[in-house]
C-alpha cells in the first residue's frame, strides 16, 4: 500500500515516545511522593520540636518568634490542603469507578494515584492543566486533573481486540496539550485515513509527546531539588535544636566540676540543701565568679555568642522550610 512504510514508521516512533512519556511520568510520580513525605515530616515532627523549643526559651528574639509563627502558618495551610485532597481523592475514586465511558481506565488510574500519589502530585504542581488548583476541584474533575498531571489520563478508544490497546495517549498534560485519545495501531480513526495523513498526524502527536517528556524531565529535577532542600533544612532544624537543648557553656562545665568538689569537701549530696550555710555561701561565690545564674541555660539573655549563632542558623532553617512547604513546580 502506498506510503504504508511511512505510516508504520511514524506510528512506531509515536509508540516509543509514548513509552518514554510513561516512564518519565512514573519518575515524576515517585519524586512527588518522596517530596510529599519530606513535607509531611516538616509539617509534623520538625514543627513540633521547633515550637516546643521556642516555648521553653525565655526572652527569645522577635525574629525567632516571627519565623516560627510564619512556619506554623505554612504548616497549617499545607495540612488544610492535604485534608481537602484526601476527601476529594476518595470522592474522585468513587466517581471514576462508576463512570461508564472509560470508567475502568480512569478507575485504575485513580486507584494507582490515591491517596498519597494524587496528593503528592497536587501539592507538587499546585495547578491543573486548566490553571485551576487541583485542590479546588472535586469529583471527576479532580480525577482527570490528577491523572493529567502524570500524563496518565487517557480515553480507551476500543476494547481488548485492538492491535495495541495497551498504548494510550495522555488526555491532557500539565501545559494543556491534547491528543485526541488515540490508541496506537488498530484504531479505527487511523484506519480510516490515508497513510500519508496518518503519518503526518502521528508525527505531530509525537512532537507533542516529546515536548511533554522534556518538560517532565525538568519538573523531575526540580521536584528532587525541592525534596533534597526540604530534607536538609528539616534535619538542620532538628540538629540545631538538639545542640541548643544540650548545650553547656565552658563556665557552666567548670561550675559543675567545682560544685562537685565543694560537695565532696562538705560531704553534701543535695546541692539544694539549706542546712549547710557555708556550702550555700561558697556556691553563691562560685556562681558570681563564673557569672552563672540559676537559669537552666534556656534564657536568651544569657546566651553565649556561639549559642546565638546556632539560634540564628535555626531561624534560617525555619524560614527556608516556610518557603519550601508552599513551593510549586511550574511547567
Amino acid at each position: 500500500m502506498f506510503n504504508l512504510s511511512v505510516r508504520r514508521e511514524a506510528i512506531e516512533k509515536l509508540e516509543k515516545a509514548v513509552n518514554r512519556h510513561e516512564a518519565i511520568c512514573k519518575k515524576v510520580e515517585c519524586a512527588s511522593v518522596r517530596l510529599f513525605e519530606q513535607r509531611q515530616r516538616a509539617a509534623g515532627e520538625v514543627i513540633e520540636h521547633v515550637e516546643e523549643y521556642v516555648n521553653r526559651l525565655a526572652n527569645s528574639p522577635k525574629e525567632f518568634d516571627k519565623s516560627v509563627a510564619q512556619y506554623r502558618i505554612e504548616v497549617d495551610r499545607f495540612d488544610k490542603t492535604v485534608q481537602s485532597l484526601e476527601v476529594e481523592t476518595i470522592e474522585a475514586t468513587k466517581i471514576a469507578g462508576t463512570t461508564s465511558v472509560a470508567g475502568s481506565a480512569a478507575g485504575v488510574g485513580v486507584a494507582a494515584l490515591a491517596p498519597t500519589a494524587a496528593m503528592a502530585v497536587a501539592t507538587a504542581f499546585g495547578t491543573a492543566s486548566t490553571g485551576t488548583a487541583i485542590s479546588a476541584l472535586s469529583g471527576a474533575a479532580a480525577t482527570n486533573a490528577a491523572l493529567a498531571w502524570l500524563g496518565g489520563g487517557a480515553i480507551a478508544a476500543g476494547g481488548g481486540g485492538m492491535a495495541a490497546g495497551k498504548f494510550l495517549l495522555a488526555l491532557a498534560g500539565p501545559v494543556g496539550w491534547t491528543i485526541g485519545g488515540l490508541a496506537i495501531g488498530g484504531s479505527a480513526i487511523y484506519l480510516n485515513k490515508r497513510n500519508k495523513d496518518i503519518a503526518k498526524e502521528a508525527t505531530q502527536d509525537r512532537v507533542k509527546v516529546e515536548a511533554e517528556i522534556r518538560s517532565l524531565k525538568i519538573a523531575n529535577q526540580e521536584i528532587n531539588g525541592l525534596k533534597q532542600r526540604t530534607k536538609e533544612h528539616s534535619e538542620g532544624c532538628l540538629a540545631e535544636i538538639d545542640w541548643l537543648t544540650n548545650y553547656k557553656s565552658e563556665n557552666k562545665r567548670q561550675f559543675n566540676r567545682l560544685q562537685l568538689l565543694v560537695a565532696k569537701l562538705f560531704r553534701i549530696t543535695d546541692y539544694n540543701s539549706k542546712d549547710n550555710r557555708q556550702f550555700n555561701r561558697l556556691q553563691l561565690m562560685i556562681m558570681k565568679r563564673f557569672k552563672i545564674t540559676n537559669h537552666d541555660m534556656m534564657d536568651y539573655r544569657y546566651f553565649t555568642q556561639e549559642q546565638k549563632e546556632r539560634l540564628a542558623a535555626l531561624i534560617n532553617h525555619t524560614r527556608s522550610l516556610s518557603q519550601l512547604l508552599k513551593a510549586e513546580v511550574a511547567l
